[in-house]
Order: C-alpha cells, then sequence, then structure tokens
C-alpha cells in the first residue's frame, strides 16, 4: 500500500511539474496568439475597410474564401508547388539527417569535435544561410538556373552538372521518376542541408536513447550491423521518424521565405486585403492540418514504442 501512494504521490509530483514547464507557453498563447487567431477568423468572412476612424468590417460569408479558390490563379498555383516541393524533399531531409545522425553515433576518437565541426554551422549559420539565399548571394555563386557548378580546385573547368547526373543515372537503367527525384534532390542539396539541423538533433537524441545492452545481445547472436540496424535501431527510432516528419511538414509550411507566406503578407500588410489574405491563411492552414493527419494515419500504423515498466 505505502510503495502504491508513494507511486501516486510522484506521478502527482511529474504532472505538477510538467503542467508548470508548459505554464509560460499557455498564457503567452492566450494573451497574444489567441486574440489574433479569432480575428483572423473572423476577418476571413468580412470585407475589411481601413478608415480614418479605424477598421470597418462587413460580412461577406464565404466570399472570400471562394475568391481565394476560384478567382486567385496564384494562390491555387503557389499552394499546388509547395505542396509538390514538399513530397520531393521531405524524403531526402529524413534520409540525409537520419545518415548524419547515425555517423555522429558512432564511437570514434574525436567524435566530440566532429560534431562540433558540423553542429555549430548548422545552428549559428542557419539564418544567416537563409537570408544568403534570398538575396540570391550563395545560390548565383553555387548553382546556375539548370546546373550544379562546382569548379576545380586549380581553377579548371566545371567538375559535374545537374545534367552529367541525370545522363549517369539514365545509363545505368534507372527509372525516369527515381532519376527525376535524385537530380532534384541535388539539385535542392543546400535547401536540404539547411534544413535538417534539428532533425538532426532529433534522431541523435533517439540514437543514445537505445540501450547498448540491446545490440551486446545482438552481436552475441551474431547479427550483422546491418541487421541490428533495421531490426535494431530503426524501429527504437521510428517514433522520432514521425516527430520528425511533423516538423519538417510544419517547418516548411510556415518558414517565412516561403512563396506562399510571403503572398499572404504581400495581401495584407502591402496591398491591405485583409479579409482575402485571412481567407487564405485558413485555407493553408487547413491544407496543413490535412497533410499532417494523413501522415499520422499512414506512418503511425508502422511505429514501434517501446513498453518500459
Amino acid at each position: 500500500m505505502s510503495k502504491q501512494h508513494s507511486a501516486n504521490r510522484l506521478r502527482a509530483k511529474k504532472q505538477i511539474a510538467g503542467w508548470i514547464f508548459v505554464l509560460p507557453f499557455i498564457i503567452g498563447f492566450l494573451c497574444y496568439f489567441l486574440p489574433v487567431i479569432v480575428n483572423s477568423l473572423i476577418y476571413s468572412f468580412s470585407d475589411i475597410k481601413t478608415t480614418d476612424a479605424g477598421m470597418e468590417t462587413t460580412f461577406t460569408g464565404l466570399k472570400n474564401f471562394t475568391y481565394a479558390i476560384k478567382s486567385d490563379t496564384k494562390f491555387v498555383q503557389y499552394l499546388a508547388t509547395s505542396v509538390s516541393t514538399l513530397l520531393a524533399n521531405t524524403p531526402s531531409i529524413l534520409i540525409f539527417s537520419l545518415f548524419i545522425a547515425v555517423v555522429l553515433n558512432q564511437k570514434m576518437p574525436v567524435r566530440a569535435a566532429f560534431r562540433a565541426i558540423f553542429f555549430i554551422p548548422v545552428i549559428i549559420a542557419t539564418g544567416m544561410i537563409e537570408r544568403a539565399d534570398l538575396n540570391n548571394a550563395v545560390l548565383n555563386n553555387l548553382n546556375t538556373a539548370s546546373a550544379i557548378d562546382t569548379g576545380a580546385l586549380a581553377g579548371s573547368s566545371q567538375m559535374f552538372s545537374l545534367e552529367d547526373i541525370t545522363q549517369l543515372l539514365s545509363s545505368l537503367n534507372f527509372s525516369v521518376t527515381l532519376t527525376s527525384y535524385v537530380s532534384a534532390a541535388v539539385n535542392n542539396i543546400l535547401d536540404i542541408v539547411n534544413q535538417s539541423g534539428i532533425q538532426i538533433l532529433i534522431f541523435l537524441a533517439g540514437l543514445q536513447s537505445i540501450s547498448p545492452a540491446i545490440y551486446e545481445s545482438a552481436e552475441i547472436e551474431g547479427a550483422t550491423a546491418w541487421e541490428c540496424f533495421w531490426k535494431i535501431t530503426f524501429p527504437m527510432i521510428s517514433p522520432m521518424i514521425l516527430v520528425n516528419l511533423f516538423y519538417t511538414i510544419i517547418d516548411f509550411f510556415t518558414r517565412s521565405s516561403s512563396t506562399m507566406m510571403e503572398y499572404i503578407h504581400e495581401l495584407s500588410f502591402e496591398k491591405s486585403l485583409f479579409g482575402e489574405a485571412s481567407a487564405m491563411s485558413w485555407i493553408y492552414f487547413g491544407c496543413i492540418a490535412a497533410i499532417l493527419a494523413v501522415t499520422a494515419l499512414i506512418v503511425g500504423r508502422f511505429i514501434f514504442y517501446q513498453q518500459r515498466d
């Protein structure tokens, strides 16, 4: 009875600590975010006019939503482009992040130094790279519109281009779909690296949570490194895959540099079309929520959750 009482007290303390941990976010959400969300929802069903006295709102029903879907061709085009780019880049980001996390988790004499060398540029320079990318300062020096020119070290002609990669894959009898996907991934390598920092940290945390005793038992039974990865590592970090999927989707859609975010910002603060922009924001939010729900339903079936006593 005393053990059960102690366990209940410990559980209650953990719950209280959890609520205290999230309390600042709850207060900030209720005070700052919730009023903005409510106003945005009201604006999406209204016609907004700015006057000397302030803003005048007139209820118009679904007019703004109809305009966004049927009349504004840019919105539909940008939305379709965002979804297609997400589908193309997400697998590359997850595979790259998992690969780097596995490498960083290996036992090596200079592991700490190697982690620092990799993570310091990712954490510190991510914003700088994104700003440079917006100004085309990096891409204009690294890429052209149709190829990646690395250039030789001694100043000779280019080493390879995107066309060379495409021809190489085609000569190896790769399918057209796979060739196009790999070519697009190589062409977007800067974005993939730039968007993989947090995912690497999440995967690395998952890898370090796996007990070494499990690998030792598998090695005693004669399991190879390949078998250990697919039968131990991959199932054990599968919850992190779902977390990284969610993070990648949300981060991709909500980046300030995304075409859709820039377009909504332009309509709101440059053209003062607050009603139309609010409606587009809610449609955009609905698409993100739908993608997250479908992802959870599909990927969630293959997630392995370890039961702990």
